[in-house]
């Protein structure tokens, strides 16, 4: 039989395996204004970021992205910076945050949800002179999503959605409205995969991040918990040290008896 140090031993291993876990999967509510010319200061509570860094251009070459959802799952928001000294192209260039609704590997099927901010001379037209587009799609449309009649499953949403912010380096950030518009999201609230990529103006990507993945529980489901329920890569690393020392210790006072 299990000494009750041994067992005890058993249990810290488990509990450590069971941290390490629930800290691979993220969520961050946040409220994000995709239309102040900012980079909103509720980024800095969002834990989930990726680092490309694969494109050789600067103006595709994603460094770091994040997403957010609102509490009550009314909103996504996603935001992008590319490297140092670039800026996306005003030639329908696209930033796609790709959601993988029912963890199947992919972003094209028609329970998952692709959402897209994209740059376009062609777009530009008074209250919009940057020639902003965000779109919605529903992954099994989302080749054509743009060029579907009404009504689809894909929504143009308002220009206020998306915005470039200039700096070293350039940030944009982009929105998406689960209940107003065509687009089912009913897949995607809850735990998903994301992966963001940088597209051309002949719709060959440029840049991509790997798949993450991320939880979106509304505020009832976290209720008696704190709004902000995931680990970050910090935390996790902490979390590792600890478990580590902890073992050490009991090994140990094992070896000691």
């Amino acid at each position: 039989m299990f000494s009750k140090k041994r067992t005890f031993l058993l249990i810290a291993i488990t509990v450590t395996v069971v941290f390490l876990v629930v800290s691979a999967v993220y969520a961050a509510h946040v409220t994000i204004d995709t239309d102040d010319g900012a980079v909103d200061a509720e980024w800095a509570n969002v834990p989930m970021s990726f680092d490309a860094g694969v494109s050789t251009n600067a103006n595709y070459d994603i460094v770091e992205a994040w997403v957010g959802n609102a509490a009550d799952n009314s909103a996504f928001y996603f935001r992008v910076n590319l490297a140092d000294g670039g800026q996306l192209p005003q030639n329908y260039s696209v930033l796609e945050a790709r959601l993988d609704c029912n963890q199947d590997g992919d972003y094209t099927d028609a329970e998952d949800v692709v959402v897209y901010y994209a740059l376009d001379t062609w777009l530009v037209e008074p209250g919009n002179p940057l020639g902003e587009e965000v779109v919605e799609c529903q992954g099994s449309d989302y080749i054509n999503c743009d060029y579907l009649p009404e009504p689809n499953n894909s929504d143009t949403n308002p220009v206020t959605f998306g915005e470039e912010i200039a700096g070293t380096p350039y940030n944009y950030e982009w929105q998406a409205d689960v209940n107003n518009g065509d687009t089912d999201w009913s897949a995607c609230l809850g735990t998903f995969n994301v992966q963001f990529a940088s597209v051309n103006a002949s719709g060959v990507v440029q840049d991509i991040t790997g798949w993450r993945p991320y939880s979106a529980p509304n505020a009832v489901a976290l209720s008696g918990v704190a709004a902000q329920t995931s680990f970050t890569s910090v935390s996790v690393f902490v979390l590792g040290v600890m478990a580590v020392g902890a073992l050490i210790v009991i090994r140990r006072k094992l070896k000691g008896e």
